[in-house]
């Protein structure tokens, strides 16, 4: 049996610069913090998905909800996130989230 969809949706993201975390504000009340350092930003060409390099504070404050509340959009880095792949832990495509677990082993 397949476990139901995480659909609850963003009213609000912000970045912290503190501890480069993207807090998430969710209709229920809830909040989630993401550390950017974990998504996979990359920008797409001819030869396929280029990682970007570091986003800076000041590109990482410029973040919305997009979508009705079912995205995280940076415009200026171009770089967009389902809210339900993020309240799962999902942070990219299946080759970073392995890269992540060896990172953290």
């Amino acid at each position: 049996m397949a476990e139901p969809e995480d659909t609850r949706k963003a009213i609000s993201a912000r970045y912290l610069l503190e501890n480069r975390e993207l807090e998430i504000s969710l209709e229920d009340g809830s909040r989630y913090l993401v550390p950017v350092d974990r998504l996979e930003m990359v920008r797409c060409d001819a030869d396929g998905f280029i990682p970007i390099e570091q986003p800076t504070d000041e590109q990482l404050l410029d973040v919305k909800v997009w979508g009705g509340g079912a995205s995280i959009q940076w415009e200026l880095l171009e770089q967009t996130f389902l809210v339900e792949e993020l309240l799962e832990g999902i942070y990219g495509r299946e080759a970073w989230m392995r890269s992540l677990l060896t990172i953290a082993e």
